[in-house]
């Protein structure tokens, strides 16, 4: 979930303000929409080189 929460972060969160926690909850339902509307994300986040067999 960190990885996750990273991702959102640094795409679609960062170096913003808000007006209101309602502002915050939008923005947020919307970073986690593009995250999964994204081919590969949960994916990428979820595989490493290192893990293969």
């Amino acid at each position: 979930m960190e990885q996750v929460w990273q991702k959102l972060k640094h795409s679609k969160l960062s170096n913003k303000t808000f007006k209101d926690y309602n502002e915050i909850l939008d923005c947020c339902a919307n970073a986690w929409n593009s995250f999964c509307d994204e081919d590969g994300n949960i994916k990428s986040l979820c595989s490493r080189a290192w893990a293969q067999l």
